[in-house]
């Protein structure tokens, strides 16, 4: 603000000084005087082009805000495909260890899993819920339970259909 008014005072004190000069001169003092006029207007006007211009800040940091949620959706999309490809790839591991161990048919075999989803970094798993079906439901369903007590280390449900 210091700035503006000195420039106000300066331009003030030339004019006065371009007067006295050509106080005889009445053609060219009209010019003169009409040059420093326009000239004065742009230095008044000077705060209100700085207005416009932080204007255009404040739409670069409305984008940028903007940008930064998009960030945050892309961030939350990334880490739920995480976490669905970790349970998928978590449930497929354990199917593959009781077909393994058991000897059963991939269809007859169906293995679901209860994560904690809190703590991206360490997804754990709560439960595991696995179901027998066909001629894997003849099987002693106390076994599997046992073998993936002592694997997965976690609540295990085995059932039938």
């Amino acid at each position: 603000m210091n700035a503006f008014i000195k420039s106000i005072l300066t331009l003030a004190v030339i004019s006065g000084i371009a007067n006295s000069v050509l106080s005889s001169a009445g053609a060219v003092k009209r010019y003169v005087n009409y040059f420093i006029s326009l000239v004065m207007i742009l230095v008044i006007m000077t705060p209100f082009f700085n207005v416009l211009s932080s204007l255009n800040g404040i739409k670069e940091y409305i984008e940028d805000f903007n940008h930064s949620i998009k960030t945050e959706e892309i961030i939350n999309n990334s880490n739920n495909l995480i976490i669905s490809n970790s349970e998928r790839l978590t449930c497929n591991g354990i199917k593959e260890l009781i077909i393994t161990k058991f000897g059963f048919e991939e269809s007859d075999v169906y293995v679901s899993l209860e994560c904690d989803k809190e703590n991206i970094n360490a997804i754990q798993i709560k439960a595991v819920t696995v179901i027998l079906t066909n001629a894997a439901s003849w099987a002693d369903t106390d076994n599997v339970k046992e073998y993936l007590d002592k694997t997965v280390g976690c609540k295990i449900s085995v059932t039938r259909r």
